[in-house]
């Protein structure tokens, strides 16, 4: 059991990688009232990185980071350059998907989920003749 990539990852301090699960995209969902409001750790990204859609009851958040600064004239003793991708969805029922909106702001993503109001559903007696 503790051969297990869960416990590797878990105990490892540079898990905060793309091709890590469980170090990006750290996701909390609160759910208010009206909104289901979703909070996505996502430091050192811009707001061009993310891709947010909406279909079929999943939200689906995607990130793809490219880092390749190049510096003509220098003598490099190290680089490292870095490509990601990384994807997340989640299962959001009763949503109002054209007033779903996204900020990005000091590393957090912040995506605002309004609900719709559910249907009640009537109780109706049918006679047989």
């Amino acid at each position: 059991m503790f051969d297990d990539d869960f416990f590797d990852e878990f105990f490892n301090l540079d898990a905060f990688r793309f091709d890590r699960p469980f170090g990006f995209l750290r996701t909390n969902i609160i759910e208010e009232n009206d909104k289901y409001v979703l909070e996505v750790e996502a430091p050192g990204l811009e707001k061009g990185d993310f891709k947010i859609t909406y279909e079929d009851g999943y939200l689906t958040i995607e990130v793809e980071k490219k880092s390749n600064n190049e510096h003509k004239d220098v003598n490099y003793l190290r680089r490292e350059r870095f490509y990601g991708a990384c994807k997340r969805r989640f299962y959001l029922d009763n949503v109002d998907s054209e007033g779903i909106s996204a900020s990005y702001k000091d590393g957090i993503l912040r995506i605002n989920v309004p609900k719709v109001e559910e249907e009640v559903t009537k109780v109706k007696t049918i006679t047989v003749e």
